[in-house]
C-alpha cells in the first residue's frame, strides 16, 4: 500500500523545476485531466520549459499552454494519480480547486472539514479554497504552516510569514533548488494565506495510504528535514 511519504515524494518530483501554467495538467476541453496528469513521472517538458524562461516569467502571457506546465489543480491531480496508479492514461483526478478536497473525501479517501471548522493541517492534508489547492506539509512547533503546491511562479515549498515557517520553506527551497531561487527568492506567503481552505484529510487506517513512518504526526520542520534528506539521496 502506498504511504503518506510516497505522496509526498512525489509531490517533491516537479518541485524548482515546473512553472505555473493556467490550464496546466487539464485536458483540451478543460473539464477534467489531460495526457500529463495521468502519465507516471514528470513530462521532459515541464523542465525544457522552464529551462527556456528566466526570472521575468509570466504566466499570464502562456495561459492554456497545457503541456508546457502545471496550474494548482492539475499539480495535485498528478500527484495523486502518481500515488494511487502504476499506468499510464487511467482515469485522472484533477478537479476545480474549489471542488478538490471535497472530491477525494467522496471517494471513501479520507475525512472532509469545511473551512470554517479547520483547526490544524498535518502532511499530506489536500487544502482547497474557492481558487487554489495545495498539499500540507504540516504545522512547525509555532503553528505557522507549510505546504507544497503549485502557484505563481511555479511548484514550490512555500509557509506562512506568522512564524518560522516562511524562512524554513524559503531556506529549503534554496537548498534543494538553488536555478530556481536566482529567480524567485522569496516564496512565503502571507499570515492569513490559508484562512479559507477547506481540508481533506487521509484515513491512513485501512485507506488507500498509510502512514507506517509517522509523518502525519509530525512537526513541518521534521518533514521537511526527513524529504529534504530523501530527494538529495533518491535524486527524485
Amino acid at each position: 500500500m502506498p504511504q503518506i511519504k510516497d505522496l509526498l515524494i512525489n509531490a517533491f518530483i516537479p518541485l524548482g523545476s515546473t512553472l505555473y501554467v493556467w490550464g496546466g495538467g487539464w485536458n483540451k476541453a478543460d473539464n477534467g485531466a489531460g495526457e500529463s496528469a495521468v502519465s507516471i513521472g514528470a513530462s521532459p517538458k515541464w523542465k525544457k520549459f522552464f529551462e527556456e524562461q528566466d526570472e521575468s516569467y509570466d504566466f499570464k502571457k502562456h495561459r492554456y499552454e497545457i503541456e508546457n506546465g502545471l496550474d494548482c489543480s492539475g499539480y495535485v491531480g498528478w500527484t495523486v494519480y502518481n500515488t494511487l496508479r502504476r499506468e499510464n492514461g487511467g482515469e485522472g483526478f484533477v478537479f476545480p480547486a474549489r471542488t478538490a478536497a471535497r472530491q477525494f473525501s467522496k471517494f471513501g479517501w479520507g475525512e472532509y472539514t469545511p473551512a470554517d471548522s479547520v483547526r490544524d493541517i498535518r502532511a499530506g492534508d489536500i487544502l482547497s479554497s474557492d481558487s487554489h489547492v495545495i498539499i500540507a506539509l504540516g504545522e512547525c512547533r509555532d503553528k505557522s504552516a507549510a505546504f507544497i503546491h503549485c502557484g505563481p511562479p511555479g511548484v514550490q515549498i512555500s509557509g506562512t510569514s506568522d512564524g518560522a515557517a516562511a524562512e524554513l520553506c524559503n531556506m529549503y527551497m534554496k537548498k534543494l533548488c538553488p536555478k530556481w531561487c536566482e529567480r524567485f527568492p522569496d516564496s512565503s506567503r502571507g499570515a492569513d494565506y490559508l484562512r479559507g481552505f477547506s481540508r481533506m484529510r487521509w484515513n491512513t487506517s485501512g485507506g488507500v495510504l498509510s502512514d507506517e513512518d509517522g509523518l502525519c504526526e509530525m512537526c513541518a520542520e521534521d518533514v521537511l528535514k526527513i524529504m529534504s534528506e530523501l530527494q538529495i539521496k533518491h535524486g527524485f
